[in-house]
């Protein structure tokens, strides 16, 4: 009996060994469960943290490369802002009117066709290249000037001046290399103005467009007239084309032209409400005073028999009121 009751306490002492044995292994199963639970989770944060990093630093890449294009890009932009450009270009179809200024006589004069004609300094004025801009020359006297008139765009001008390697267009100047200028200004030397197509520098660069009334009045008669609204245009268009021979300028401040002698009186009024003309004309002479200008323009050779005709005869209406 007693035999079997030590059999039965081993047996209980086994099993309870057993028991305490497994409780042990779960436990330690479950904190290498947690454990690589949180390796895990610290892999990931890691990761994730050089994810963030290397986005940020391709972020911060990308940014720098952009801001280096857009620096680039910017420098390219200012380095062409030191301009150069195309100075000049008439097209093979434009009409024009080519003047060449002859400033000491207050005129300009009319290139023609051929040899030494418009079409030799437009064709040298287009094969410029583009050009640097720099400074208007200060105190300087052009060597060559020239106007060229667009009748069919409202009369829209452009002045041209040739300076010592420099040319000027519309008061914008380019710098010429010697080759440049030595090309352009045998050019310019060589235009010849067409026979009897010299005329008074004010009336060439009045717009006929801009005028909007033109009277007159006969001196010896005392006859005054007026100019139809709807023939101003064209009668300016005819003063303009009032040829002289040579002109020079009058200090009102010691000269009186104003005398009972001259045979007509022209005034001119433009659009600007500001500014007008007035011209007078008695024999072979033609004075032009505006109220711009301190000095008047005296010009002789003029033949006016024609624009007098216009004003007496033409298409006129006699002043009302």
């Amino acid at each position: 009996m007693k035999g079997t009751v030590r059999v039965l306490a081993l047996i209980i002492c086994a099993a309870l060994m057993l028991a305490s044995c497994g409780a042990p292994t779960q436990s330690s199963s479950s904190e290498e469960s947690s454990s690589q639970a949180s390796v895990s989770e610290s892999e990931v944060s890691s990761s994730a943290e050089v994810s963030s990093a290397s986005a940020a630093s391709s972020s911060a890449a990308s940014f720098s490369a952009s801001k280096q294009s857009s620096q680039a890009n910017s420098a390219a932009a200012n380095s062409s802002e030191v301009k150069t450009a195309n100075p000049f270009y008439i097209g093979d179809n434009e009409t024009y009117e080519l003047y060449r200024f002859f400033p000491e006589q207050l005129v300009y004069g009319r290139l023609g066709g051929g040899m030494g004609g418009a079409s030799e300094v437009v064709a040298a004025l287009n094969a410029l290249p583009a050009l640097p801009a720099i400074a208007l020359p200060s105190g300087e006297e052009a060597e060559n000037g020239f106007l060229i008139v667009y009748p069919a765009k409202n009369y829209q001008k452009t002045q041209i001046n040739l300076y010592k390697n420099v040319l000027e267009v519309d008061e914008t100047a380019y710098i010429l290399t010697q080759q440049q200028y030595d090309s352009l200004k045998k050019v310019f030397d060589a235009a010849a103005v067409a026979k009897n197509r010299i005329y008074a520098q004010w009336l060439i660069w009045m717009n006929p467009y801009r005028v909007t009334n033109i009277g007159g009045s006969d001196i010896a008669t005392g006859t005054g007239y007026k100019i139809a609204k709807e023939n101003i245009a064209a009668v300016a268009e005819e003063l303009r084309g009032l040829a002289v021979s040579s002109g020079e300028r009058i200090d009102l401040s010691t000269s009186d032209f104003t005398t009972p002698q001259q045979t007509f009186r022209i005034d001119i009024t433009f659009d600007s409400g500001a500014i007008f003309y007035t011209l007078w004309l008695f024999g072979n002479d033609l004075y032009i005073q505006s109220s711009d200008m301190d000095y008047a323009c005296h010009y002789k050779g003029v033949t006016a028999d024609s624009i007098i005709n216009t004003l007496k005869h033409g298409m006129v209406n006699p002043p009302t009121g």
